[in-house]
């Protein structure tokens, strides 16, 4: 473990640590909502974990006189890792060289199976220093022999397990010499666009002071808050001997600041903060004195095994679904299908649709087998007016394997949105002109480097098209010989021309963003309209390495109608703040538009959902509204059949009503079991028939035909 990067604690923190402490304890041991018990296929992989491996290994790097990144034993270190690496099944073994007077990064990769692009990281360095001098024996048994143990022992237990997403085990070389192997491979896979979907440090797990608590620390500050949470959480359901702390470390001096420093999340699971080995970088980092308690280390190694299993998944299922676009339709239904293939032959028996509108609570649905094998269908209904719409889906399979859909760490905290309205353009700007389009830019500090042009991506944080077209407008696009990252101590922006709202109400600000930016504690990203701030960077709680990085376009949807409704000069300008410390992409933005929103159009006959099951029959809440000149007038149902296969054999039942003073009624289909066998995969058509002279007829509303 290393203490050379200098600490961003600001003055004042230190008055907020014991507060601070308290705070990220309490959230870290909620359990996360998804996970009710732990999953039977990492359980077996954490079975695996061998405390005399782990020991053993120690032993033999710790051996060594020192592992100094400039020493040859250093080099022998590399090939021994190379040899035990390479003899694991299936291990594609490689070494990544960065400075020829270091040895190289030894990696250690699985390749996902249906996601091979998503990475799961877990490293730990594998050289040693005495700071006492470079000719002092430095074993490093805790710094970090045992942290390089782990990763072998990981390694050795996921070997022939299939994973959904590549997992990456890496030993980094030149840690102790300023975190130079880790910077090199993050900025590498930054370089190279890799979306990495967690990093999990291993650097010291080997010693517990007598009588300190039986736990691993979680620090945070220089690490990804939220996975840091979900990671702890997990860790009673697989090591429930185990216990979880945290403590809040912002000194960055450990190789998962590389990986948060590329806009990576990272994690950085510890001994112990305030009770760790006080023998590291010395003659006396040994077996017995420092590395003291290997049953820790083991115990350690299995939560890694779970959390790496746990980010990678476990080959189950693979959820494939086109999201809904935007509707002015407010009445609904809207028809979700999906595709769900088993990927390890375990047949799916269950899938689940879940969705709420406005924030409110969630309403659930399960989801109907087509004709169609391995579809499923299902609907959500209209919400009359206007509104957004959040959903997601979950699958189940018979041994009661769970996979979802938009993929995130755990179902429905990455939800579709789908927004029901009617949106009438006042201004838009794709930024394909040849001029500026009224748009200015504006230095307040230092340097003005709003730049329109062609994104080239270079920098590795800005993206390397536009979101539409050929040109964005962004923070250093990389013109006349700048680096792509927006300047440290920097404060500017980009302003719009003024644009005429004086007549319009509910106006939204829409774009696309492609924003990097640190941390909302240091660097500030802002939107401001008539310079009223509307949006801003979020700070993390814990003011530490939480940055805001998009690796693809976001649509972005501002209310501003508190501020722009009735103006008629309305100016949107994008603002970056940097402080001196780490700097990213910064802003790039496309297609920016402003507009105002109305409530959707519902159709006269609306139903309550899209599709009914042949087999199991099902209901339909019908809608109808005829208007005021069919007040009090008789109103039935139409109904056929699309057949697909011969005729329909039974008579549909008839449906019937009187419309109200309003010309409204709600009816009710009902569709008995069995009733259309034969028909599944077809579509049941219904209208509505009002008496009048000419009769009033309603649109047709079609329903899926379902198994």
């Amino acid at each position: 473990m290393l203490s050379l990067k200098e600490s961003l604690l600001k003055p004042f923190y230190p008055s907020l640590e014991p507060i601070m402490s308290l705070l990220t304890t309490l959230l870290l041991v909620t359990p996360l909502p998804s996970v009710q018990s732990p999953d039977p296929r990492i359980a077996a992989l954490v079975a695996q974990v061998e405390k005399t491996r782990i020991r053993a290994d120690v032993e033999t790097l710790s051996a060594y006189p020192t592992r100094r990144a400039t020493s040859p034993e250093a080099w022998q270190v590399k090939d021994w890792l190379v040899g035990r690496l390479s003899s694991l099944p299936g291990a594609q073994v490689s070494t990544e060289s960065f400075d020829p007077a270091f040895p190289p990064n030894v990696i250690c990769e699985y390749p996902g199976v249906s996601h091979p692009e998503r990475v799961v990281i877990v490293g730990a360095h594998y050289d040693s220093i005495n700071q006492s001098g470079i000719h002092k024996a430095a074993p490093g048994a805790d710094d970090n022999a045992s942290g390089t143990s782990a990763v072998l022992e990981i390694a050795r237990v996921l070997a022939g397990t299939p994973f959904e997403d590549t997992v990456h085990l890496v030993l980094f070389s030149t840690e102790e010499l300023g975190l130079v192997g880790s910077e090199a491979h993050a900025k590498a896979l930054r370089a190279q666009g890799t979306q990495v979907v967690g990093m999990i440090n291993l650097d010291m797990i080997a010693y517990r002071e007598a009588n300190d608590a039986y736990d691993v620390d979680f620090l945070l500050g220089y690490a990804d808050t939220q996975l840091s949470k979900d990671l702890a959480a997990l860790t009673p359901l697989y090591v429930p001997t185990l216990g979880v702390t945290t403590h809040i470390d912002k000194s960055g001096d450990s190789d998962h600041a590389s990986f948060q420093d590329a806009g990576y999340p990272a994690v950085f699971p510890f001994e112990d903060f305030e009770h760790d080995s006080p023998f590291l970088h010395t003659s006396a980092d040994t077996i017995g004195t420092s590395a003291n308690d290997f049953n820790l280390a083991r115990d350690i190694t299995r939560g890694a095994v779970a959390w790496a299993a746990f980010l990678a998944q476990p080959l189950d299922m693979e959820i494939q679904h086109t999201p809904l676009e935007s509707s002015e339709d407010a009445g609904g239904p809207y028809p979700i299908r999906c595709q769900v293939q088993s990927l390890n032959g375990i047949e799916v028996t269950e899938v689940t649709l879940y969705h709420r509108l406005a924030k409110g609570p969630w309403r659930i649905e399960p989801m109907l087998p087509s004709a169609q094998n391995g579809e499923w269908l299902g609907s959500i209904p209209g919400p009359r007016t206007r509104g957004v719409i959040e959903y997601y889906i979950v699958a189940e399979d018979l041994q009661g394997n769970e996979e979802w859909w938009p993929e995130a760490r755990k179902a429905g905290r990455s939800t579709q949105t789908l927004r029901v309205e009617r949106v009438l353009p006042i201004f838009s700007d794709d930024f394909e002109g040849s001029g500026n389009g009224g748009w200015t830019s504006h230095m307040i500090a230092k340097e003005d480097d709003w730049q329109k042009g062609v994104p080239s991506g270079i920098g590795g944080f800005d993206p390397p098209l536009a979101a539409s077209g050929t040109q964005v407008w962004g923070n250093d696009l990389g013109q006349g010989g700048m680096n792509g990252k927006y300047r440290r101590d920097m404060n500017n922006y980009l302003e719009s021309p003024p644009i005429d709202c004086s007549t319009a109400t509910g106006v939204e600000l829409r774009f696309q963003r492609w924003l990097t930016v640190e941390d909302g504690a240091w660097d500030h990203a802002r939107i401001e309209v008539n310079g009223v701030q509307v949006w801003e960077n979020p700070a993390s709680a814990f003011q530490g390495a939480d940055h805001l990085i998009d690796s693809a376009w976001q649509s972005q949807l501002i209310d501003i109608s508190s501020i722009a409704d009735g103006s008629p000069s309305v100016r949107v300008s994008f603002h970056m703040e940097a402080d001196s410390g780490l700097n990213f992409g910064g802003w790039t933005i496309d297609d920016v538009a402003l507009v105002e929103v109305q409530d959707g159009v519902v159709n006269p006959l609306t139903a309550s959902r899209a599709f009914l099951s042949v087999a199991e029959g099902g209901s339909l809440a019908l809608s109808i509204d005829a208007g005021p000149s069919h007040a009090f007038a008789p109103v039935f149902l139409r109904l056929a059949v699309d057949q697909t296969t011969g005729g329909v054999s039974q008579v549909l039942p008839r449906v019937s009503g009187m419309l109200s003073a309003e010309g409204k009624t709600e009816l009710t289909f009902t569709l008995p079991p069995g009733l259309l066998a034969g028909q599944a995969g077809g579509t049941l058509r219904l209208a509505a028939v009002a008496a009048g002279a000419p009769p009033w007829i309603s649109n047709v509303v079609s329903v899926g035909l379902a198994r």
